[in-house]
């Protein structure tokens, strides 16, 4: 039974290491998805302003 005991109680604990890094891992993703979400957002707003600007402009500028 000892034998068990021990295999049982370092299996517990692999398994709470194992979940810590899941969580972590989860909230690794949640951050970079909020700055994916961000950068788009601002991506967005420059495309919106460059497409305000006049075609007499920008073929200028890209003289």
């Amino acid at each position: 039974m000892k034998k068990y005991k021990v295999t049982i109680t370092d299996l517990l604990e692999e398994n709470k290491k194992l979940e810590a890094r899941a969580k972590a891992s989860d909230k690794g993703k949640m951050q970079d998805t909020m700055e994916r979400a961000k950068l788009e957002s601002e991506l967005h707003n420059i495309q919106r302003l460059v497409e305000r600007i006049s075609p007499d402009v920008l073929a200028e500028l890209k003289q």
